[in-house]
């Protein structure tokens, strides 16, 4: 294994507390498990029912940043700040105050694989809201609208938040799809005009990169209301996201505000067997730490140790991205002034301290905690429904029920756990400072 520039310190082993119960998921399926149509046009058509007194309803589209080109950078992320705009039957005033009128709950967003727009309803208001979800996929996108658009969000630049996981991916992926921005960088708003738009719509707004997913609906009436909604657009071709190569990288940037050091590895992607592991071991490092709030869950990991015992870490926590074919995982904290050098030295150490050595008693407790959160994480309809969108957009076709994988084993021995981090860190790394990087020199983990 090469020799990492960031010294690897063995941070100290955390101190394992006896496990907490593990809840079970209120979550249940009535129909065994998620049911799937293809319409006419390729478009898919999936849902779920359960005995949950509301639904989630939500469009898939195979539109994310992934997709785009150097001229086309930044066009999934303005069409979704545009889902409120004007559609081809729709003014703007007309379709906000159906949005309002029909759902508790709208939001619009896109990732790096994909374009959604989701909706939580009451199941008496899933036909309407699939109507409404058809009308967003023919915006309309005047000049003007566009324009105002873009000059809107130029007023926002300067109040974005944490961008440290996009250069993560900047750099680990240089270049490719999966490292571009998820935002509309502001160098790319002369090339997004509404011709642009347009003509990304029409490439991707089809039926073979469309899915239509319900959580909670009736799957017969729900295909119905597909055909209505979805059964009329184009065809198309099935666009394909060119895939990204992970390369490993460094990057420093200067900039005011919190100093912050990650450090990531090409780790398993989508659907993959190893991703399980991969999420245990997340859980052992910690979630979210800072070490100057209450003690809580994540008290004795790897992490919360790290922020308890190292006056330059302010805040602490792992992050793990899978895609179709790759993915990033890795560590990252919040460093004191001046403190990003030993921050990045004690972060190497902490993954370097579970290739060396976990226990029984810690990886047990690590994927107790791990079926607790997916129990939780799937007792949101939403966060059910973004699952099966996921599961959508897999090349092989296959989409796996979410109650068999909050009540399935989600576990990793201490043997699989110290594999798992030895094959993370075998890897070219990524290393990223964003700060404050006087006398910062580093070198990525080779």
């Amino acid at each position: 294994m090469a020799t990492h520039v960031f010294r690897r310190l063995v941070a100290n082993p955390a101190v394992v507390l006896p496990g907490r119960l593990v809840q079970r998921s209120r979550f249940s399926s009535q129909s065994g498990g998620p049911q799937v149509t293809q319409l006419q046009n390729g478009a898919k058509v999936i849902s779920l029912n359960t005995s949950l007194p509301t639904a989630a309803v939500g469009i898939i589209v195979n539109a994310g940043s992934a997709y785009e080109t150097h001229e086309t950078m930044g066009s999934a992320g303005l069409l979704s700040q545009m889902a409120y705009k004007s559609t081809q039957s729709l003014s703007s005033l007309r379709l906000t105050r159906l949005i309002e009128s029909t759902t508790h709950s709208f939001r619009a967003s896109a990732d790096r694989e994909g374009l959604s727009y989701n909706m939580e309803v009451m199941r008496d208001n899933v036909s309407p809201a699939v109507e409404l979800l058809g009308d967003m996929l023919r915006p309309r996108l005047p000049e003007w609208e566009v324009r105002d658009q873009k000059a809107e969000l130029a007023g926002r630049k300067g109040s974005s938040g944490d961008d440290t996981i996009d250069l993560v991916h900047h750099v680990a992926f240089r270049g490719q799809g999966l490292g571009h921005p998820t935002g509309v960088p502001a160098w790319n708003f002369d090339n997004l005009s509404h011709e642009a738009l347009q003509e990304y719509v029409a490439q991707h707004f089809t039926g073979a990169n469309v899915a239509l997913v319900g959580v909670g609906v009736d799957h017969a009436q729900f295909v119905k209301d597909a055909e209505k909604a979805i059964g009329s657009l184009p065809a198309g071709e099935a666009v394909r996201a060119r895939p990204s190569i992970y390369h490993g990288g460094e990057l420093l940037v200067r900039r005011s505000g919190p100093t912050t050091v990650a450090i990531g590895f090409e780790s398993a992607a989508w659907g993959s067997d190893a991703l399980a592991t991969q999420h245990v071991l997340m859980r052992l490092l910690g979630g979210n730490v800072d070490r100057r709030h209450s003690p809580g869950t994540g008290v004795t990991s790897r992490l919360a140790v790290l922020a308890q015992e190292n006056a330059a870490v302010r805040s602490a926590c792992y992050f793990s991205s899978a895609y179709a074919g790759s993915g990033v995982a890795g560590v990252k904290a919040v460093a004191v002034p001046g403190g990003a050098n030993a921050v990045g030295e004690v972060l190497m150490g902490v993954m370097q301290s579970v290739a060396d050595g976990v226990s029984d008693e810690e990886a047990k407790r690590a994927s107790a905690l791990l079926r607790s959160d997916a129990c939780s994480y799937f007792d949101a309809r939403l966060n059910v429904l973004a699952f099966l969108q996921k599961e959508a957009q897999r090349p092989d076709g296959q989409v796996r029920d979410p109650a068999a994988i909050a009540g399935g084993s989600l576990a990793a021995s201490a043997q699989q756990l110290q594999e798992a981090a030895r094959a993370l860190l075998s890897q070219p790394g990524t290393a990223v400072v964003a700060g404050d990087i006087s006398g910062v020199g580093l070198a990525a983990p080779q």
